[in-house]
């Protein structure tokens, strides 16, 4: 299992899931309202009108994606639905909605990032060491409200990263795949629209072939990196 998961028992690991929720939760109706906002800006009242322009989490989530991207490291929300036809440029203006997904998570990771170096540094050393070497069975009180939040905050940092980085995947129907049609020719675009029925196929073999893995390697560096045994040396 990904990244924060990986140290702990079966039961523990759980538990990590269930501290993982609010992250899981959060980031994915963040993307999908980012989507549902950009293409509002530009013209489109089909988010607005279908109740798709909240960060209601009830709204967004897909119970699938959900429960892959706890359980496997990707995952996905129900799609905005967009009318193209209402933007000034129908190419332009769905690449800059498709980008706004991921664009959103990845500003959600750099402002859990701020908030680790917050963490990290009104902490008081001991509270950080018992954290480190301590774990949901054997702290309580204080300490283990300060494990849960520690958790939590790593738990925001690698699953946006993970979205941001997954839809990025230039395969249908992931943003990707539409950013790229912002850039590339008209036959680009169209044997992208020829390959979409069967992207997820395409994705599951990905994952299968450990291919997801390669993609998702600069999360797993930086999963490690934000650790606070690799800090409290310089506390």
């Amino acid at each position: 299992m990904f990244g924060i998961f990986n140290r702990f028992t079966s039961i523990e690991s759980i538990i990590q899931i269930l501290i993982a929720l609010p992250a899981v939760i959060l980031s994915l109706s963040t993307h999908e309202f980012a989507h549902a906002f950009v293409s509002y800006k530009q013209g489109d009242p089909t988010a607005k009108n279908m109740g798709r322009l909240t960060l209601n989490p009830l709204t967004h989530l897909d119970i699938i994606g959900f429960l892959s991207l706890l359980l496997f490291s990707f995952g996905w929300a129900k799609p905005v639905p967009i009318q193209p036809s209402y933007y000034k440029n129908p190419l332009k203006g769905t690449m800059y909605t498709s980008l706004a997904g991921p664009l959103s998570n990845f500003a959600l990771a750099i402002v859990s990032i701020i908030v680790f170096f917050i963490f990290t540094l009104l902490t008081p050393t001991e509270y950080l060491i018992a954290i480190i070497y301590g774990s949901i069975s054997t702290l309580s009180g204080i300490r283990l409200l300060l494990f849960i939040v520690y958790q939590v905050i790593l738990s925001f940092i690698s699953i946006n990263l993970l979205l941001g980085i997954f839809n990025l995947i230039p395969i249908p129907p992931l943003d990707g795949s539409k950013i790229l049609m912002g850039f590339t020719s008209y036959k680009v675009a169209a044997f992208i629209h020829r390959i979409e029925p069967f992207g997820w196929v395409i994705i599951i073999v990905l994952s299968m072939t450990g291919i997801l893995n390669v993609i998702f390697t600069p999360v797993f560096y930086l999963s490690y990196i934000f650790r606070l045994e690799n800090f409290i040396s310089f506390l």
